[in-house]
């Protein structure tokens, strides 16, 4: 029986080991993310100077050949207790001091009423749309595109920041609204994933962790499952932006369905290191929203194959 079931002999002590150490490097990078998010201004740029508009006890005259003042923290302490900000009529919890126009904006089917001097990510906030950012909304990581489907001549011209951009897209964090009689609608800029497929077929022998033996299923040597007609694994590519699924039938080693989407953590940031820090302050998010998107993805899989994967995945 056990040359017939030809089953590997996984180390799992050693294979534990290395769990362990993995997840201590990436737990001291969680931790150092954290102190970088909280200690460091994200408004102080990679050349130590000062890129934000309003006034810090931190920026130090004169001013450089760019305009701008040198940040003069030490990244030691927590800067946001330097920032000199004042309580708005919204943040006191009314809206009497706020002077709204007759026009709108919206995407989908939600509207909020305009205001002179906010920008289009305030507003993405308000409607709850994920518009992915990675430098604190300064401008520099062009990662919050969207596209004005109408209303393009009610927002300030562009900044140099959005200079590489033409018609009618900007960036969310400096499109700016100057005319709140008008109606404004937007979208954010969304890629669509491509799978390559065109590659070089091998012919590998078919031995896969998860096995049949007559009407069991076995991981190892273990029996976990009885089978019910299908034995198929999930091979998933968890990219930075897309994501791709391929559902492969264990016992033939043939993919019977290959899928591809945008990973929906994009709104933790564009890079793993944001998404890190990210997820240090808002613990779990990231994870609900990868599991959520890849149990749909493979219920949708599963219903193009003809069954259900609760009667025929084990879990």
């Amino acid at each position: 029986m056990n040359s017939e079931l030809r089953m590997k002999k996984t180390p799992k002590l050693e294979y534990q080991k290395r769990l362990d150490k993995i997840t201590k490097i990436f737990s001291s990078i969680a931790t150092h993310a954290d102190e970088q998010s909280t200690y460091r201004c994200p408004y102080k740029n990679r050349f130590d100077k000062c890129t934000a508009k309003f006034g810090c006890r931190n920026q130090k005259k004169p001013r450089t050949k760019d305009g701008l003042l040198t940040c003069g923290s030490d990244d030691k302490l927590d800067y946001r207790n330097a920032w000199e900000m004042e309580t708005t009529d919204r943040d006191a919890g009314n809206d009497e001091g706020i002077k709204y126009g007759t026009g709108s904006i919206m995407h989908n089917d939600e509207r909020r009423k305009l205001v002179v001097g906010k920008n289009i990510f305030d507003y993405a906030d308000e409607l709850t749309v994920q518009v992915p950012t990675s430098c604190g909304r300064t401008g520099y990581c062009h990662e919050c595109i969207v596209e004005i489907e109408e209303g393009m001549k009610a927002l300030q011209p562009r900044t140099e920041a959005e200079s590489f951009l033409n018609q009618n897209y900007r960036l969310a964090c400096q499109a700016v609204i100057k005319d709140a009689d008008a109606h404004i609608q937007f979208t954010p800029l969304r890629r669509e994933p491509k799978i390559l497929t065109n590659t070089q077929v091998k012919s590998i022998e078919v031995d896969p962790i998860v096995s049949r033996y007559k009407e069991n299923v076995y991981y190892e040597r273990e029996i976990i499952d009885k089978f019910r007609g299908h034995l198929y694994g999930v091979a998933i590519d968890l990219g930075t932006t897309t994501i791709v699924m391929d559902l492969v039938n264990l016992e033939t080693g043939i993919s019977d369905c290959v899928s591809s989407f945008e990973n929906p953590q994009r709104f933790g940031g564009s890079d793993v290191m944001n998404r890190i820090s990210y997820d240090a302050k808002f613990s779990g998010e990231l994870r609900k929203a990868l599991v959520n998107a890849l149990n749909h993805e493979i219920t949708a899989m599963c219903k193009r194959l003809n069954f259900r994967p609760e009667k025929y995945a084990h879990s």
